[in-house]
């Protein structure tokens, strides 16, 4: 175990790049198939079901959602995007496309804005940018009128 900064980390096996792998755990215990603890046959190509995750987080008290809970895959969801492990790939989920085009359409039904619609709207079209990096070049417009009400934050 080695120690840097505000974290512990296991180092691994040296990498092409001469830097080493970093891994959170020494990977000393062993995965568990707790499909075949808890006496179940599954299709499935996961040794744990979603409600082992449900009952290992009420035993440790972990508030857990279950109403978020989603099915193994190799395409899950999370903060907004879909990411596909196998293709390694992100893309934004289809529900935030819809959101974000109907918050730009609002925009310019719009004829003035106040700084809160600014910062929704560039906030949104910056998460974006994470999948679609060539998109910040189209966000230099909304910076420049952020810079507008520095001194003016209430004015629209």
């Amino acid at each position: 175990m080695l120690h840097k900064g505000g974290r512990f980390w296991f180092k691994g096996e040296m990498l092409p790049n001469d830097q080493f792998e970093e891994f959170a755990e020494d990977m000393s215990t062993p995965l568990q198939d707790l499909s075949v603890k808890h006496g179940e046959t599954s299709n499935s190509t996961y040794a744990y079901l979603m409600e082992h995750v449900d009952v290992i987080s009420a035993k440790l008290d972990i508030p857990w959602e279950r109403s978020k809970d989603v099915p193994f895959g190799s395409i899950t969801p999370f903060i907004g995007f879909n990411w596909d492990i196998e293709k390694k790939i992100v893309s934004l989920q289809e529900k935030k496309k819809v959101k974000y085009r109907s918050a730009v359409e609002e925009w310019w039904r719009q004829k003035v804005h106040t700084l809160e619609d600014v910062q929704k709207l560039y906030g949104k079209l910056l998460h974006t940018c994470l999948v679609v990096p060539e998109g910040r070049a189209y966000l230099t417009k909304l910076e420049s009128i952020l810079r507008i009400f520095h001194k003016t934050p209430h004015k629209p």
